[in-house]
């Protein structure tokens, strides 16, 4: 017998705002445009 696990111990959380993601997406191209700016100096 199998215990179908995903249904008993598995809590579906939505998935954030797609605002959200693209706001964190930006600041972290940021962080890496300023990282990469300051190797070529």
């Amino acid at each position: 017998m199998k215990i179908p696990v995903n249904r008993h111990f598995c809590v579906f959380t939505p998935p954030r705002p797609l605002a959200e993601i693209d706001a964190e997406l930006k600041g972290v191209t940021d962080r890496i445009l300023t990282m990469i700016g300051g190797l070529t100096k």
